[in-house]
């Protein structure tokens, strides 16, 4: 859903998003600091480390065959909570529940969105619950630095769903990152 939001808001005029490998870093080093819960006082310190002046923190849960899905946009320099959203239903319409949030955040910064933003705005990634729940898999092990299995589940994403922009090009992120990676380690073992 952070993918899916995020992409989405990147094609907001005016909005100048944090890359995930950074935004990772950083809430990992608070996440050390600060336990499991991320309030808005936390969610405002990973901002200022960040440099960024509102940031996003949000939770879901499935629970069979419904979703629940809640975010709060916080303003950095205050920890005041700007915006609130949540979506529940069905499990299966977790498309529709993203595009309340990313629509709630774009109202609450008071953003006037051209007509292509807008279309953008509308465009769904996937509608298949599956290749979402696949996309979602490659993500974590990429983040955990397992490429090979990142690797797999997002091209399983993608044949469930050959329309998943998003997949295919996390994939080719991927594949980049796992290149700096293993250049890294041929550094380090030359250094050793």
């Amino acid at each position: 859903l952070q993918s899916m939001i995020t992409t989405d808001l990147a094609h907001v005029p005016g909005l100048k998003l944090v890359e995930r490998a950074r935004l990772a870093d950083v809430t990992e080093e608070i996440g050390r600091a600060l336990g499991e819960g991320y309030d808005s006082a936390a969610a405002a310190r990973v901002g200022k480390l960040l440099g960024a002046t509102h940031v996003a923190v949000g939770s879901f849960a499935v629970i069979g065959d419904t979703m629940r899905l809640d975010a709060r946009l916080v303003v950095v320099e205050s920890a005041e909570v700007l915006a609130t959203a949540s979506a529940d239903g069905e499990r299966d319409a977790f498309f529709d529940h993203q595009k309340v949030l990313v629509k709630r955040f774009v109202q609450a910064l008071q953003v006037t969105l051209p007509a292509k933003a807008r279309g953008e705005l509308g465009r769904y990634h996937t509608t298949d619950f599956e290749a979402f729940r696949r996309f979602s898999d490659g993500l974590a092990r990429a983040d955990a630095g397992r490429f090979d299995e990142a690797r797999s589940a997002l091209r399983d994403a993608m044949k469930i769903d050959d329309r998943f922009e998003l997949a295919r090009r996390t994939l080719v992120d991927i594949d980049e990152l796992a290149a700096k990676v293993d250049e890294r380690r041929k550094l380090a073992r030359r250094a050793e």
